[in-house]
């Protein structure tokens, strides 16, 4: 049902600010109205914004949706370029294919069904108004990505500084903060390949406005500021952004990390109860390590090194 939702997202899209006529969606599409009706109502669930009338349906805002020539064309670094409409999860997918896969292969997704971050916690979709994609790369050992979550948050962060937005912080280990809000996310996950490791690296990020009921956090959103950036562009930005990530971080240029992140520490000096799944630490963000661990100081001012935790 979903791609069929996709499909006429696609059609309505292109007749942008017209009224359009059951009948003559149902010419178009093989459809009665009744069943119009009832896809008209998924595809408003899956993101677009409709206004539905008895006869008639007018798209109230148009979507750019991700064109894979325009991307590959454009994008610094070997690998292939697949987008699809709809997915479980651009990880997932790419986990599947591992066998397959060369470094700098990257999969893009309109929508996913079952999109994920870090501890299974899903991450919600919206046709459009996201760029949600999972790129491959091929490392020689596990010493190589101890800092790659940072760096790709570091590498994003500084492409879209050159687009006028200076303030996106990095939060450690994994995410992006615009404003205060989540602008988005970042899941490595890891498979051995010989005695090499194949590292999955899913990037999900907001570029317009979510309205949703099921969000409980404060977002935020590129577009916020109203420039004029196109989606596709973003796109390009986070794969590049990525290339640069995996080669400094193959090549352990993480010293250029750590001084990045003295400026862009989203938690530095807040004060934080961190789960590292043996206890529960209260303290002060005092920094990131030379080992990408995060640096909390207690009411006694002990140090806690924490290499891998969930923010409470």
């Amino acid at each position: 049902m979903i791609y069929n939702a996709i499909d006429l997202a696609r059609f309505l899209n292109k007749n942008y600010g017209a009224l359009i006529s059951f009948d003559y969606l149902s010419k178009n599409t093989g459809l009665d109205k009744d069943s119009l009706k009832s896809l008209l109502q998924e595809v408003c669930a899956i993101g677009l914004n409709l206004a539905i009338k008895d006869s008639s349906v007018k798209v109230l805002s148009k979507i750019e949706f991700l064109d894979k020539d325009y991307i590959y064309k454009n994008i610094k670094g070997r690998g292939r370029i697949e987008v699809l409409d709809c997915i479980d999860s651009t990880n997932n997918e790419l986990m599947r294919r591992a066998e397959n896969l060369v470094s700098g292969d990257c999969l893009l997704a309109e929508y996913q069904t079952a999109g994920r971050g870090r501890r299974e916690n899903r991450w919600k979709g919206a046709l459009g108004q996201q760029i949600m994609l999972s790129f491959s790369w091929e490392f020689s050992s596990l010493e190589e990505l101890k800092f790659l979550s940072l760096a790709v948050g570091v590498e994003i962060a500084s492409a879209l500084s050159e687009l006028g937005f200076s303030d996106i912080k990095v939060k450690w280990p994994n995410d992006l903060y615009l404003d205060d809000g989540k602008l988005g996310g970042v899941l490595v996950e890891t498979m051995p390949c010989g005695n090499k490791v194949i590292a999955i690296i899913g990037v999900g990020l907001n570029f317009l406005d979510i309205k949703s009921a099921d969000i409980d956090r404060k977002v935020s959103y590129l577009n916020i500021r109203n420039l004029n950036i196109s989606r596709n562009d973003i796109a390009i930005l986070i794969i590049n952004a990525l290339h640069k990530a995996c080669n400094n971080s193959a090549e352990k240029q993480f010293h250029k990390y750590i001084e990045d992140l003295s400026r862009l520490d989203y938690l530095l000096n807040k004060s934080l109860s961190v789960d590292t799944g043996s206890e529960v630490i209260y303290g002060t963000a005092k920094g990131i390590s030379e080992d990408g661990e995060l640096i909390l100081e207690d009411i006694s001012l002990n140090l806690h090194y924490i290499k891998a935790g969930h923010i409470i």
